[in-house]
């Protein structure tokens, strides 16, 4: 699966987050959250998942990397993120 931006409705609420990578079992996410890190959710958490937007199409995977790095920088992100975030 590629690297896409999701609306994501979990049971703290709403979060935008960026998927990272699909496995069989599980998705591995970084929600728009402090600190900045790697989540892994059950795969049935997809239909809980909706693609975000930017001006009528798919939210830009390159501007969201940015806030993310921006948010690392000024609140702490883990080793895993960074990694992930420097291969997307």
């Amino acid at each position: 699966m590629e690297t896409k931006v999701v609306r994501w409705r979990s049971n703290e609420g709403v979060r935008s987050a960026l998927i990272v990578n699909e496995g069989r079992k599980f998705v591995s996410l970084i929600p728009v959250d402090f600190p900045v890190r790697i989540r892994k959710v059950p795969l049935v958490e997809i239909r809980n998942m909706s693609e975000c937007e930017y001006k009528g199409k798919p939210y830009p995977v390159k501007r969201a990397v940015k806030v993310l790095k921006r948010m690392g920088k000024a609140c702490g992100i883990t080793k895993a993120a960074s990694k992930a975030l420097g291969a997307t």
